[in-house]
């Protein structure tokens, strides 16, 4: 269930940042992942990411917390849709749009020399 519901609400988060960036962007979707994968990675955006990653983390936990005490489908819907609000201030307030973030997690899955670097800042905080 924590799974489930923890992956549901990155899915919320991405499912939010999409629709955000598919009505301000006018570029196909494909040509923008696309340049998105090729850009490269400050360290510090990393960085950004790092402190942006703690936050969210902990917004998802609190509101998996919350999920499991309640039965009432309105009321989850009110947890999920408040810990998306949260999630995406939390990275803005970062520095790092919900985008890049997003884009810096995809990247993390197959770019083992990025995750080295996250390592190394994640040592160093």
């Amino acid at each position: 269930m924590r799974k489930f519901a923890l992956m549901t609400l990155f899915s919320v988060l991405a499912a939010g940042t999409s629709s955000m960036a598919m009505a301000a962007d006018s570029q196909p979707a494909a040509q923008s992942q696309q340049q998105a994968q090729h850009a490269p990675i400050s360290d510090d955006m990393l960085g950004q990411f790092f402190d942006a990653q703690q936050s969210v983390q902990t917004i998802s936990q609190r509101a998996i917390k919350k999920l499991g005490q309640t039965k009432d489908k309105d009321a989850a819907e009110n947890i999920r849709q408040k810990a998306n609000e949260e999630m995406v201030n939390a990275v803005k307030d970062t520095g790092l749009s919900v985008k890049d973030f997003n884009g810096i997690a995809r990247a993390l899955q197959s770019d083992e020399k990025l995750r080295k670097r996250l390592s190394s800042i994640q040592q160093n905080s």
